[in-house]
């Protein structure tokens, strides 16, 4: 059965491991007799350097919805319920790349959004809506939040991120703007999937997150795995004479929800415990965003104690793994983390917080080398990463499942949604 689906999608890697997964998911499904349209939602378009077939992959053109709608408008001052009459009535979305989908009247079979995101689900549910044809996504994290308190500490950790970088008055101003937006695109957010006809979750814990049974949500268990270029580089640094070196890694983006500010924090209390430890911050950091990190960290006296790597290729990233001592993982938001999965195939020990995802996905299955504290409990978060620096923690990952295997079963979820 040959399928035809307009994406949306992100797929820059260096957008983290969302995109990344989105990417060699839309190489996978060329690879398996679909035909992907594509709106591209990536910056630059940076992902067409990865020397990918594109045999069936059409790229219609690119869009950053809210990027240009907060252009057009005060989005602190106007409801978001609007925004999906802008695609119709103005530029936002090029008159070129309309055009093109106009095209596809009668060709596709399926519009489908690889996020969760705003943007995504507004751009696939319009599309669907002048295509005449079903909507489906695929859930990386929780679209919106059904657990008071879960929207209390995601929301708490924009106060801990903008009060620290930016100062307690300016701070607190930021973080209320920034808390009131995400609090209207939650609620857009569960409006707009309602209305979808397939909901896939790639993890068992973003249907609980979001307090919902509703019958259009299908969870898979496990919903994401190691990709097989991803296991063979793991299995070559793995064979590799690396030591480890006093490193503590934070590997995630640097946005209040991941919680660098309390890695910082969990960091600066274990160098007065061992001072000749270093922090690594892996992943692409905005130029803003690291002129204030550097700051906060001279005011916390870790001068010359936080490396900033840049964004690392696979293998580079790896080895750097196999370097550290620790992971320090503080995400408020999560759901099946490839970061983590990623870690412990390197037996680097990972220390989180008590979030639904890790618990059901990695705790709760037995698995070996990643030890969780409650959220905000920076002095827990320490001593559990002193623990792992004083001794030899084994570190065991779930069973290797493959993401091509994974992404199979996606195509085959959507084959049979298909043929109903």
């Amino acid at each position: 059965m040959f399928l035809k689906i307009l994406a949306i999608a992100n797929p820059d890697p260096r957008e983290g491991g969302g995109a990344y997964r989105t990417l060699i998911t839309l190489k996978r499904f060329s690879q398996k007799n679909i035909e992907i349209y594509l709106v591209d939602l990536s910056p630059n378009q940076d992902f067409l350097s990865y020397n990918l077939d594109l045999s069936n992959i059409h790229i219609l053109g690119s869009v950053n919805l809210i990027r240009n709608y907060s252009r057009r408008i005060n989005i602190l001052r106007k409801s978001l319920r609007s925004i999906d009459l802008m695609i119709r009535r103005s530029n936002i979305v090029p008159r070129k790349l309309l055009d093109e989908i106009m095209k596809l009247r009668g060709r596709i079979d399926l519009v489908l959004s690889f996020h969760e995101s705003l943007e995504a689900l507004t751009l696939a549910h319009e599309f669907s809506e002048i295509l005449r044809v079903p909507k489906a996504a695929i859930l990386r994290l929780p679209p919106f939040y059904g657990d008071d308190v879960r929207r209390r500490n995601i929301l708490y950790s924009a106060d801990i991120f903008y009060k620290s970088l930016y100062g307690g008055v300016y701070g607190s101003i930021i973080a209320q703007g920034y808390n009131f937006l995400k609090r209207l695109i939650w609620q857009r957010n569960k409006s707009l999937t309602k209305k979808y006809d397939l909901l896939i979750s790639v993890s068992k814990s973003i249907p609980q997150e979001m307090n919902v049974s509703w019958n259009n949500i299908i969870s898979m268990d496990p919903g994401t795995g190691i990709d097989k270029n991803d296991y063979a580089i793991i299995s070559r640094v793995l064979r590799e004479d690396i030591r480890r070196d006093n490193i503590i890694l934070y590997a995630s983006r640097s946005e209040p929800e991941k919680g660098v500010v309390e890695a910082i924090q969990i960091f600066k209390k274990l160098l007065g415990d061992y001072r000749d430890f270093r922090l690594y911050i892996t992943s692409h950091v905005k130029d803003s965003i690291r002129s204030r990190i550097e700051i906060y960290a001279r005011r916390l006296g870790l001068e010359k104690k936080i490396v900033f790597t840049g964004y690392l290729n696979r293998y580079e990233l790896f080895k750097l793994m196999r370097r550290s001592r620790s992971l320090i993982y503080p995400s408020h938001e999560d759901s099946y983390s490839t970061t983590v999965l990623e870690s412990l195939y390197l037996k680097l020990p990972v220390v989180g917080y008590e979030i639904p995802a890790l618990k059901i996905n990695f705790v709760e299955k037995g698995v070996k080398g990643i030890y969780l504290a409650k959220e905000y409990d920076i002095d827990t978060a320490h001593k559990i990463l002193l623990n792992i620096i004083s001794q030899e923690i084994d570190t065991e990952p779930p069973k290797t499942i493959f993401l091509e295997d994974i992404i199979d079963e996606q195509i085959m979820i959507l084959r049979s949604f298909i043929r109903k």
